[in-house]
């Protein structure tokens, strides 16, 4: 059971957390000029999959095509891809 003084900090950390992530989609809000929803839709295309080949240990790396809105955005945000 945690004492009382370590549940304080742990609730401090997780408000410092989400102000700070309030904080960046806001940024990202005004140095873009679309929604945060609208960002988040766009990111979400972008992924990338790692498939580990377990006998011979060798890694392969697939990556999605980005696209240009996304570039457009990534730029917007001063982020290269």
């Amino acid at each position: 059971m945690l004492e009382k003084n370590e549940k304080f900090k742990i609730n401090i950390s997780a408000d410092s957390q989400i102000v700070m992530a309030l904080a960046l989609c806001k940024n990202m809000e005004i140095k873009t000029g679309k929604s945060t929803k609208s960002i988040l839709r766009l990111m979400n295309g972008v992924t990338d999959a790692i498939i580990l080949d377990k006998q011979s240990g060798q890694k392969f790396t697939l990556r999605s095509v980005v696209g240009s809105e996304v570039k457009d955005l990534l730029g917007k945000m001063v982020i290269t891809a």
